[in-house]
């Protein structure tokens, strides 16, 4: 590696030792700059579009999961409510009413938000979690399998590099 024997800045020479180790410098990062660029993976399309479906379930999921909480909530509130509500009995015909507003809120809560929640939220949960599992796999590049062909059986297990 050549050296100029006479280089200075500001008009002080610097010593040979620092001229080698400031060429050495930007030498090495030019390099690491060069090696950056030409190693940069390329993204696989299908792969960022199973990545994007991940993220999407998963959201799915979350937010059913959310709603089958607040579902559960909303309908022990409601119970809490018909409970706390002053029941009496009816003599001729041994049926239970009240006339509190309470057990009215209560039955508002149960049906309407608790019940649709729940439900809502338990569909959303399953399809979330059941896409999210099955983009997963797909990302994956273990995968494992079970044959039963024409009366021969036996596993399989494939590893992609």
């Amino acid at each position: 590696m050549w050296i100029p024997p006479n280089l200075s800045i500001f008009g002080t020479q610097i010593p040979t030792i620092m001229k080698s180790l400031i060429l050495t410098f930007f030498l090495s990062l030019s390099l690491h700059l060069g090696v950056h660029a030409q190693y940069m993976e390329m993204e696989d399309p299908e792969k960022q579009h199973a990545v994007r479906k991940v993220e999407q379930y998963s959201k799915l999921k979350r937010t059913g999961f959310t709603m089958l909480g607040g579902g559960v909530l909303a309908s022990l509130i409601g119970a809490g409510l018909i409970a706390s509500s002053d029941w009496e009995k009816d003599p001729y015909t041994g049926q239970y009413y009240t006339d509190s507003s309470n057990a009215g809120y209560g039955i508002i809560a149960i049906v309407y938000a608790g019940i649709p929640l729940i439900a809502g939220g338990t569909t959303l949960a399953i399809i979330g979690n059941y896409k999210e599992k099955s983009y997963m796999r797909k990302l994956d590049n273990l995968s494992a399998s079970y044959f039963n062909k024409q009366g021969a059986h036996g596993m399989r297990l494939t590893y992609a590099f």
